[in-house]
């Protein structure tokens, strides 16, 4: 890996989900940029190695904070990245000069809704459909992620978690990665 990467020069861009993944590039590549991707994007494998895209692709990008590097040259390196990314016209990518935000938003939904599909079996249509999963165990696990959010000193709009629980229609039965996951590795767990 390290091959790959020339220092000071090499751009690393991340389009991972989680929390603090920037930490070991830095140790390795303390004098290298590493940009953050935090992508939103609907997507099934309908079979091994076909993946149908349900909805369209948005990529929030900024750079993650290196204190050895000057920041503007992380934000330029952030405004050419989403640039490049955005050229085709295919996809919605955005600039953010604040990622941890932007992982903490999108791990209100990630956090609670994939998990929940994958341990009840139920696409996230149909769980948001039950009404005692969706005041129980969905507004619950997203009120812990918001408030871990504010402990971090992220603070999120007050309406993000009916943003995030709308964010897919229900009538897509949406399946989100870790159901699909359960299914593939065993697809008659849980599910008659």
């Amino acid at each position: 890996m390290a091959c790959a990467v020339t220092p000071g020069i090499t751009v690393i861009v991340l389009i991972q989900n989680g929390l603090n993944i920037e930490r070991p590039w830095f140790e390795l590549f303390p004098m290298n940029i590493v940009l953050s991707g935090v992508s939103m994007i609907g997507s099934q494998e309908a079979e091994p190695g076909i993946i149908n895209h349900t909805s369209r692709d948005i990529l929030t990008v900024g750079a993650f904070r290196n204190s050895n590097i000057d920041a503007s040259k992380e934000q330029r390196s952030a405004e050419e990245f989403v640039s490049i990314y955005s050229a085709g016209g295919k996809t919605s990518c955005e600039l953010t000069s604040n990622v941890g935000w932007d992982r903490w938003r999108k791990l209100v939904y990630n956090a609670s809704i994939n998990p929940l599909c994958a341990i009840t079996g139920l696409d996230s249509g149909s769980l948001r459909l039950t009404e005692s999963a969706l005041s129980a165990l969905i507004r619950p696990a997203m009120e812990e992620i918001v408030a871990a959010a504010a402990a971090a000193g992220h603070i999120l709009p007050d309406d993000i978690i009916q943003t995030m629980i709308d964010e897919d229609p229900v009538e897509a039965e949406f399946v989100p990665s870790m159901l699909q996951d359960v299914r593939k590795v065993s697809p008659d767990f849980l599910y008659p």
